[in-house]
């Protein structure tokens, strides 16, 4: 088994972009190609099933079963609501050229281990135009422009559609299944439950790969039309993706400079924007790294533009309060500051820190908490990467109270003091630290 992971390596190597997977098939070899859709999502489902077969020397499909629970808001009889379905009936759909198949078994015998943006062949012109009449009818010219020039370059896009393909939620699961069965008896699957636009990766025996001709076989045997692997909403998974991850904060800069060009040019003297997002009509949110300090200390808050003592409330908290704080010894601030990319985040509150604490279902932490003074208290958070996010309270006598963090790690926390349990989620905590790093008690010793 090394020897064969070893070689799939090196081939990996050889050839960039593409290497050989385990399966080698033929169409000789094949019974069948038994193929699967479906979906679950908000109390409802649909899964379809299809068989590919040989008959009179032609290939074949049909649907072969079709099933579904869904509702249908137009039915007021509440007994009648959600309707159910569940028919074998074999219906026909279409013949299945040979050469499609053969090119289906080529995809799967080649893996493209990498996703490639540029596969998609997607047109900058087009998706400019079907974003601008769908999505952009209200901005200017002046912000549509702005709008479209973080895709308006091959580079820019790729990089966008790469982070698309990352994405996902939680209250939908698609799933796609194709099993082609040998006549020796084995079966090789090609399954995905990828949320996102084009479905990708697929797994060949659960080898991953991101190959389009795999999706366009699978939509051209089914016969199924608007399908989430066709890709036909990337147009607005783009405008979603730009709106939140870049307008929001370039149109919110923009307004800053229209309406207070000196406020603006002040909070530039002072901090470095990393992102402002409109909160009201007239307040904006805000995360800033303020200048004099290390470019790993965030601040966030509310503020008004156009209300100057409120920068200048900022201005100080940022320079001499937290400058100040930040002068005492705190083991996971100093973690953190030698940690490539690892933030620490205070929030402002009209020019003074966020006193007190977090403790969001950890009534453990709540319990032990509120019984301190909480104008004494600092609250803060730390993070360095999708998931490491931790919440920090420094307390009265100058310990930290560690109150949440993920999986098996917090940051500058030693190991020996992590219970390590497997279970990738947010863990709910109490555990005190002296500002060296030793822990002096956890939740279960505390009353």
């Amino acid at each position: 088994m090394r020897f064969r992971f070893t070689f799939i390596f090196l081939l990996t190597i050889i050839i960039p972009g593409i290497t050989f997977a385990q399966v080698k098939l033929s169409i000789d070899d094949i019974v069948k190609i038994h193929m699967v859709d479906g979906a679950s999502y908000l109390g409802a489902f649909f899964r379809n099933n299809y068989d590919i077969v040989l008959r009179n020397r032609q290939w074949k499909s049909y649907q072969v079963r079709e099933e579904y629970q869904r509702m249908n808001p137009q039915i007021r009889d509440p007994k009648k609501f959600i309707e159910h379905k569940d028919s074998v009936e074999h219906r026909f759909i279409k013949i299945i050229p040979q050469d499609s198949i053969n090119l289906l078994l080529q995809s799967i015998s080649k893996i493209k281990p990498k996703f490639n943006p540029a596969d998609l062949h997607l047109s900058i012109p087009k998706l400019t135009q079907q974003i601008d009449s769908a999505y952009l009818k209200e901005p200017d010219a002046k912000r549509r422009h702005l709008f479209n020039s973080f895709f308006d370059t091959p580079a820019k896009l790729y990089r966008l559609l790469d982070t698309i393909q990352h994405d996902f939620w939680t209250d939908d699961y698609p799933f796609s299944v194709m099993e082609i069965v040998k006549k020796q008896g084995d079966t090789v699957k090609v399954i995905t439950t990828a949320q996102t636009e084009y479905m990708m990766p697929w797994r060949v025996n659960n080898v991953p790969t991101y190959d389009l001709g795999i999706n366009q076989f699978f939509i051209n045997a089914t016969g199924v039309t608007h399908h989430r692997m066709a890709g036909e909403r990337i147009s607005y998974n783009i405008y979603d993706h730009v709106d939140y991850l870049y307008a929001r904060d370039a149109f919110e800069r923009l307004r800053w400079r229209d309406l207070e060009p000196e406020n603006f040019k002040y909070i530039q003297q002072h901090f470095n924007i990393i992102k402002a997002v409109n909160y009201n009509n007239d307040s904006s949110q805000y995360f800033f790294n303020p200048k004099k300090l290390n470019k790993h200390i965030v601040i966030a808050g509310i503020l008004k533009i156009n209300k100057k003592d409120q920068l200048k409330a900022l201005t100080q908290f940022a320079e001499d309060t937290l400058g100040s704080f930040l002068k005492t010894r705190a083991f996971m601030i100093d973690s953190c500051i030698a940690k490539p990319g690892c933030t620490i985040t205070f929030i402002n509150s009209n020019g003074q820190a966020l006193h007190g604490y977090y403790s969001w279902n950890n009534q453990k932490a709540e319990h032990y908490l509120k019984k301190l003074n909480r104008r004494q208290m600092w609250w803060f958070e730390i993070e360095a990467g999708e998931r490491i996010k931790d919440y920090w309270t420094r307390l009265p006598n100058g310990n930290f109270a560690l109150t949440t963090y993920i999986d098996d790690y917090a940051v500058g926390v030693s190991s020996k003091y992590i219970k390590k349990d497997g279970i990738k989620a947010g863990k709910f905590v109490l555990m005190i630290f002296s500002p060296n790093g030793k822990l002096l008690e956890d939740g279960s010793g505390i009353k």
